[in-house]
């Protein structure tokens, strides 16, 4: 079979003049949730998708990563605050990009994706000033995954799904440090857009101002063959600097639906924010979980067994709080006393396993 070429186009910068924008909206929500995501400088983030630096302020704040609801209402909140920005003052195109889309769409043998490190209600309106029909559109975004290598695999994988193979040639389309690095580390063609500070270097087989020079054949000379993982496993993570250190991930999912969540304490980093009982340590703990599940495109109710391990005699009332929590979900449990955790002030950590059958 012939292979296809797979273009991944980045959005802020590469295709709209967005990406000032975007950090303004980013900076004003979450100031609003008592977020300051302008404590340290844009480039020193860990990752610079827009879940995995709001996980980052967050955690510089009170120890604790976003929870699943609040990440939830961010994004509805993003997507707001660029609707009122729109209703004012347009975002242009960086030129040449509605044509380059259309000629990319007519173009035998040629597949898109869009990959983003934006939320995805706010991607989603960036696509339609495209004229992109977004239902149809392969989209993914920093809502899903908080690493940029996890994005452009999702975005692969999601095309090949829909392709019924994988054996594509591919090219990404960015305008910024961490377009380059993660085209770098995944061995796909790179094409560089320099919209804004950013120079790229000559791993970049193109660099182009903008993207009215830009022609299909252009893009097709330089993708290259995409090498999907053997195992076909998703390693999911936030760019914590433990992942790496201990050489973890957060959560590894599995081709066969199945999610494994690493095990996750409940303490509070929150100043004059106590630690707390067991009840509410195995809250926190499980809050944190489901945040981690929400990057896999899953929920709560996705749990099929949880192992809760526990420091003393609260069985009773880590029972009670388990039952409170995932009383309607019913997933297989397992509790262990244990002697101690890895911190003198856990009393709980807290393990699960989740499951969605294959689309």
């Amino acid at each position: 079979m012939t292979r296809e070429t797979l273009v991944v186009l980045d959005i802020d910068g590469t295709l709209l003049a967005s990406a000032g924008e975007h950090h303004r909206i980013a900076e004003e929500v979450l100031a609003r949730h008592g977020l300051d995501v302008l404590a340290k400088p844009w480039e020193s983030y860990r990752n610079y998708t827009d879940s995995a630096v709001i996980d980052e302020v967050s955690e510089d704040a009170s120890g604790l990563p976003v929870s699943a609801a609040l990440l939830a209402t961010l994004d509805e909140e993003y997507a707001e605050g660029l609707e009122k920005h729109l209703a004012e003052t347009p975002i242009e195109e960086v030129p040449g990009a509605r044509a380059l889309l259309a000629a990319l769409d007519a173009t035998p043998g040629v597949r898109l994706a869009f990959a983003t490190g934006s939320l995805r209600a706010m991607a989603e309106i960036k696509l339609g000033l495209l004229g992109v029909d977004v239902e149809s559109a392969v989209l993914a975004t920093g809502l899903e995954h908080g690493t940029r290598e996890a994005i452009i695999g999702a975005a692969v994988a999601e095309t090949a799904r829909r392709a019924r193979h994988d054996r594509f040639d591919v090219v990404s389309l960015g305008d910024g440090r961490w377009d380059e690095t993660t085209a770098i580390m995944l061995g796909v063609g790179l094409v560089g857009v320099e919209t804004g500070s950013h120079r790229f270097g000559p791993d970049a087989g193109l660099v182009v101002p903008d993207l009215r020079s830009v022609t299909p054949e252009q893009l097709v000379a330089q993708a290259r063959p995409w090498r999907p993982a053997p195992s076909g496993l998703e390693r999911i993570g936030t760019g914590a600097a433990s992942e790496a250190a201990l050489g973890f991930s957060r959560a590894v999912a599995t081709p066969a639906g199945y999610v494994h969540v690493s095990g996750c304490s409940g303490l509070s980093r929150e100043a004059g924010v106590p630690h707390g009982s067991v009840a509410q340590q195995l809250g926190r703990a499980l809050d944190k979980a489901a945040g981690v599940l929400a990057r896999a495109g899953l929920g709560l109710e996705d749990v099929v067994a949880t192992r809760v391990y526990l420091v003393g005699d609260d069985f009773d009332e880590a029972g009670a709080a388990h039952g409170a929590l995932l009383g309607g979900v019913r997933p297989a449990c397992t509790m262990v006393r244990v002697a101690g955790l890895i911190d003198p002030d856990m009393r709980v950590e807290l393990e699960l396993t989740a499951y969605r059958a294959p689309a």
